[in-house]
């Protein structure tokens, strides 16, 4: 009888470690894909900037309002 319990403790815990890892790989995942920003280059001077951070002029793309001006028509 003591086997029985002590082999159905083990087997329900065990089952909730493994729920427990499979919510943290599925969770890490989501954050993962959520934070990976979109990289573009300057226009001017090639520099990788965020998408974010990016100067949208023209139809380019520039890391700073200098080299945005640098190319205006």
């Amino acid at each position: 009888m003591a086997i029985r319990l002590v082999l159905i403790i083990i087997f329900v815990l065990s089952c909730v470690f493994l729920i427990q890892k499979y919510k943290a790989m599925r969770s890490q995942k989501k954050t993962r894909n959520i934070t990976e920003p979109k990289i573009l280059a300057c226009a001017d001077c090639g520099v990788y900037i965020p998408e974010s951070e990016a100067i949208r002029r023209n139809g380019r793309i520039y890391c700073s309002s200098g080299h945005a001006k640098n190319h205006e028509v």
